[in-house]
Formats: C-alpha cells, sequence, structure tokens
C-alpha cells in the first residue's frame, strides 16, 4: 500500500465512486479521503453527512445503473464502491463490469450470498446445517399447508435488515405474511423457514486476502421481544467475543474454508448468520459485504485490522493490504466489546439527549445515531426501529458493565408526544 508521503506522486488523483448508505458510508469517505483519493458519493437522498464530508455529492439514484456507469466514465473514476448494502454492491458490480473497472465480487459470488435460499443450498453442498425450510408459493397449495409445523418465519428471499419478515403462528397468519414479504423481495421469492426458539443467535466475520481466509471476530446476539412476538426480536447488544467461539472454530471454521475455496472468493469481508444449542449449528444468511455490525472497529482497536480500510484499499489499489491478515486476526478477544443497540417504540422522535455524554466515555469508541429526530417510527419488527448503535471496548468485564450502566443512564428518546420510546435496554451481567 502506499505510504502517506508518497501521495504526492500521483496517488492524489485517484477518484472513487461511493454509493450512498446511512451506515458506515462516512467512514468510508474519511479513510478514502485520508490517501488522497477524490470521493464523491452519491444516492438520492439531497444530503446526509457522508455527503457533506465528500469531495463532491451527486444526486444519482443508486438503481440508476446507467446514469452511474456515465458519470464513472465522465468523472474519470478509478473506483466504485458498494459500502454497506446488498443492493448498491450489486448496482457497484454491474458499473464496474460496464466501465471495466475491477471489483472484488463477481456476478455469480453476488447471487449466491444475496438470496438465502441459494446460500442454503450451498451451505448443504459443504455440510454446513441449516435451518428446516418448507416448500410453499403463492398458490397455497393444501398438502404444502399441511407439512407446515408452527411457528414459522416467513422472509424475502433477498432482504436485509429484517424487512419484510414475520413470525407466524397459524395458517392465516402465514398466508399474510407470504404476501407481505413478497413486496420486499426484488427476486419475489419467499422462504418459509421453521422459527428457530431457546438457541444462542451467532454471527461470524471472516476476512479473505488473496485467497487466504481468517476468522476476524464472533459475537453473541442479545434479543428483545419487546415489540410483540410477532414481530422478529430485535437485538439490544452484540457481545465480543461469543461464548460459543470454540466449537464455532472447531465445528464450521473448516466446512467454511473448504466453501469459500468452491466459490472462489480471493478477497474481502463476509459473515455468517446461524443459531447454536451450544453444540450444534444451523446456518441462514451470508453478506459477502461489508456489515451493518461494522466489527473492524472492534478489531483495529483490539488487533490492529480494519477490514474496512483494507476493502477500499482493494478497490483503489488493487491490494487489500501488506500485512498478513492471517497473522492479525484472532477472534478471541483480549479486551471484551459490545455494540449496544437501541430499538425504540412506534411514535415521531421527538428529543435526543446524551449522546454529547455519551461519546466523552473512555470506553466508547463510536455513536452511530441511525434515525433522526422528526423520524417516524412504525412498529415493524425491522432495523427501521433501531435510533442507534455504540460500540464499546473495555479493559475488563467490569469496567464495560460500569459504561454500559452509564449509557444506560444518560440516554433518553422521547417522542413528540413527549412519552419515553426506549425499548428495556442491555445490561452486562
Amino acid at each position: 500500500m502506499p505510504d502517506k508521503e508518497d501521495l504526492q506522486y500521483g496517488i492524489r488523483m485517484k477518484k472513487m465512486l461511493i454509493l450512498g448508505h446511512p451506515i458506515g458510508t462516512l467512514d468510508i469517505v474519511k479513510y478514502a479521503k485520508s490517501l488522497g483519493v477524490y470521493t464523491i458519493v452519491t444516492d438520492w437522498y439531497e444530503t446526509n453527512p457522508a455527503k457533506e464530508e465528500a469531495d463532491e455529492a451527486l444526486q444519482i439514484s443508486t438503481a440508476d445503473i446507467e446514469a452511474l456507469a456515465n458519470v464513472v466514465k465522465e468523472k474519470n473514476i478509478d473506483a466504485v464502491f458498494g459500502g454497506i448494502s446488498d443492493f448498491n454492491m450489486g448496482t457497484a458490480i454491474e458499473v464496474c463490469e460496464r466501465t471495466g473497472l475491477p471489483f472484488y465480487a463477481t456476478k455469480e459470488q453476488y447471487e449466491v450470498t444475496t438470496d438465502k435460499r441459494l446460500f442454503k443450498q450451498l451451505c448443504q453442498k459443504h455440510d454446513l446445517p441449516v435451518i428446516e425450510e418448507y416448500q410453499l408459493d403463492e398458490s397455497f397449495k393444501q398438502e404444502d399447508l399441511a407439512k407446515i409445523d408452527y411457528p414459522v418465519f416467513v422472509k424475502p428471499v433477498d432482504s436485509a435488515a429484517s424487512k419484510g419478515t414475520t413470525i407466524c403462528f397459524n395458517e392465516e397468519d402465514l398466508k399474510k405474511a407470504f404476501q407481505y414479504a413478497l413486496g420486499f423481495s426484488p427476486r419475489k421469492q419467499v422462504i418459509v423457514e421453521k422459527y428457530i426458539e431457546n438457541m444462542a443467535d451467532v454471527n461470524a466475520y471472516f476476512t479473505v486476502q488473496d485467497g487466504n481466509l481468517s476468522l476476524a471476530a464472533i459475537r453473541d446476539k442479545v434479543l428483545t421481544f419487546e415489540q410483540g412476538r410477532q414481530y422478529p426480536p430485535l437485538p439490544i447488544a452484540y457481545i465480543f467475543p461469543s461464548a460459543h467461539l470454540k466449537k464455532f472454530r472447531e465445528k464450521c471454521y473448516p466446512k467454511i474454508r473448504e466453501m469459500c475455496k468452491a466459490i472462489e472468493i480471493k478477497n474481502g469481508r463476509f459473515d455468517f448468520s446461524g443459531f447454536t444449542d451450544g453444540e450444534n449449528f444451523v446456518f441462514y444468511e451470508m453478506n459477502y459485504r461489508l456489515g451493518g455490525t461494522q466489527e473492524w472497529l472492534f478489531t483495529e482497536k483490539v488487533n490492529g485490522i480494519n477490514v474496512m480500510k483494507m476493502m477500499v484499499n482493494y478497490a483503489l489499489f488493487g491490494k487489500m493490504a501488506d500485512s498478513d491478515s492471517t497473522k492479525l486476526n484472532n477472534p478471541d478477544f483480549k479486551y471484551p466489546c459490545c455494540e449496544l443497540k437501541f430499538p425504540v417504540k412506534p411514535g415521531v422522535v421527538g428529543k435526543i439527549e446524551g449522546l454529547t455524554e455519551i461519546e466523552e466515555i473512555p470506553e466508547v469508541i463510536k455513536v452511530h445515531l441511525r434515525r433522526k429526530i422528526g423520524d417516524k417510527i412504525e412498529l415493524d419488527g425491522s432495523y427501521l426501529q433501531m435510533m442507534l448503535g455504540v460500540h464499546l471496548c473495555a479493559g475488563n468485564k467490569m469496567a464495560l458493565k460500569k459504561a454500559i450502566e452509564k449509557i444506560n443512564s444518560l440516554l433518553k428518546i422521547n417522542s413528540t408526544d413527549g412519552l419515553d420510546m426506549r425499548m428495556t435496554p442491555f445490561f452486562y451481567e
């Protein structure tokens, strides 16, 4: 990778088009600019923090592939980055293909890692257990409905952030949920799975550098059902490292490594989502892109490795890093880390207090506001109910516990009616 001193020798002339998304885009812009790169952010919003930070902002929808390809050609752009979005990743692949720019993933890899059904089929080929699925289509054949054992989880085959998902306890709800999920599916396909209860929710994060895979982190998800049992549970905390790290590394990591080789992943970052009973694992989703958890904030703090920066490097220079990620990554964090999540109840956001004080807490790495004052929050069990996230890293568990307690005491979120919108927060035990 180029050193800072080398920026005067042509590096400052590079241009990067970043397809906007509310999560993480600002950090991507800041890092690219630190390399001396000219940054251009585009989406259909008039403005956002990433656009305000970028050298140039465009109001072109990330769905307008032809317009974006023309921008790449007209402005002599060197790299296109999709950020934290399946949709934008697909757009970036298409724009790069049309304009001759390189991209870390192929169309085939994009399809198999964003289509939940294709992903499950890939897992089965490599002896990775997946959640039981029921065959069902819009005809609702009686022989198909008769085989279903409730409760079930209904979701679009290709949506993210829990959009379009429902937990169903009977046939009537199932039919409604199926149609609801179709509305969130670009491919117009729906998955009906056995609903998993009484198992821990885990997520594993991987780095691939020059074809070499390493496990970067694994976390446990703490959930709340305060929004109602018919809606998907919402996270209130992600805890690193996972209590299930040892078992995951023993039982799943070798198979995932072979799967990675089979679909020829060479560079980038991906994550695996699943459940465990402490002994066995079942999986349901994979993301071959940067993710909303932004686990690289923790890995940089604990292990000195940031995969977001590495992927920006690859887009610009064709190389993720001079250092070896397999030697730097260590999922058994020496310091406990946590991302606190704050889902909120329905209403219009009227007041948010305590953010400045929270940012000053020594253990806090980042506070990320996902919604803003004036936003109307609907009850749907999706991540659109998520008000903000706070990333923390502490020297020990007691320090983390105290920092979380302080955050919970400082944060206030009220509706325009003056009601407390916060759901019951997480307290570290």
